[in-house]
């Protein structure tokens, strides 16, 4: 299938586009240099537009993989995801942390600002939501024997690490999490400050509804509610073996049998995400890199079950 791919002429052809537009764009930038890649990819994107060029996301892409960026003086780069919501290296914060859009806050209590509609309102600068690094790892493992049984089950613990999860804030948002089942008809009041007429600040007490209060306030308007605390407790992985006595082995061509079963992923806790969602903060949507803490709706992780019959002679 790839030898009859590159045999074609439209293969070529569109690589001579990439080629040639990479070149217009070099014209342009040249040995330019930047000290914020997010800049730079701007001025790349207005370029496109005015040159009108004729780029794929994956061409762009490639043409920006093919920039070599190193500097200590970068104000931020983006690691994975996007400009306005992803893992950022940024000078002074931990690898990889989490940036995007906030809800606006009062600089004094750090209370959320609430408008005239009851619900929060967005702060105009994206900024750091979360730390996707845990504080630690831990596995236990044990194994008991009895006789010819062994059993062995291996429990890991993750502490802390936060997770962008818009399973578990869109379920929340929408209404269908469990802890939702209440009497939607009573009207909700969110925690924080409106602003009167005069600038002042007092503690809000605006009525909305509940589906207002959940799904603008607590659901899916701002990327800082869907920030969950990632820790889990897990087990891993357990089996069972029983290895058949040599004697009842002596009248047979075998020097030993053992016969194994095990599970893997059998039960897990994420302790800090809604108990009726069972999510579990493992999933991963940014693919294989650098990215981590993001779920945008990710296939749940699986359980795995094996057997296994060992014989020697």
């Amino acid at each position: 299938a790839n030898k009859t791919k590159l045999t074609k002429q439209d293969t070529w052809k569109k690589h001579l586009l990439l080629v040639t537009h990479a070149k217009a764009l070099q014209n342009v930038f040249g040995d330019k240099l930047y000290t914020n890649f997010n800049d730079f990819k701007k001025e790349v994107d207005d370029e496109v537009k005015a040159q009108k060029l004729t780029l794929s996301a994956s061409d762009k892409k490639a043409i920006l993989s093919a920039v070599r960026w190193s500097s200590a003086d970068a104000d931020k780069v983006v690691i994975a995801g996007f400009t306005n919501l992803g893992n950022f290296a940024i000078p002074g914060q931990p690898y990889g942390i989490i940036e995007g859009a906030r809800i606006l806050r009062d600089e004094a209590t750090g209370l959320p600002i609430v408008g005239g509609s009851g619900q929060y309102q967005a702060d105009p600068d994206q900024g750091i939501l979360g730390d996707p690094n845990p504080d630690f790892n831990m596995s236990f493992i044990n194994s008991l024997s009895y006789k010819g049984l062994s059993l062995r089950a291996q429990f890991d613990w993750q502490q802390g690490g936060d997770i962008w999860g818009s399973t578990a804030s869109t379920l929340t948002a929408r209404g269908i999490a469990g802890e939702t089942d209440f009497d939607r008809f009573i009207p909700v009041i969110v925690n924080g400050l409106k602003e009167n007429a005069d600038g002042t600040l007092v503690p809000n007490d605006i009525q909305i509804t509940s589906n207002n209060a959940y799904w603008a306030n607590t659901g899916v308007f701002y990327d800082e509610n869907r920030i969950f605390d990632a820790t889990t407790v897990r087990l891993r992985e357990v089996s069972l073996s029983y290895s058949i006595p040599k004697s009842l082995l002596s009248k047979t061509p075998f020097g030993s049998a053992s016969l194994t079963v095990s599970g893997q992923n059998m039960w897990y806790k994420a302790v800090n995400f809604p108990e009726s969602i069972n999510f579990d903060p493992e999933v991963l949507s940014l693919g294989v890199g650098n990215g981590r803490g993001f779920d945008y709706a990710t296939g749940p992780t699986s359980k795995r079950y094996g057997a296994s019959l060992s014989l020697t002679f």
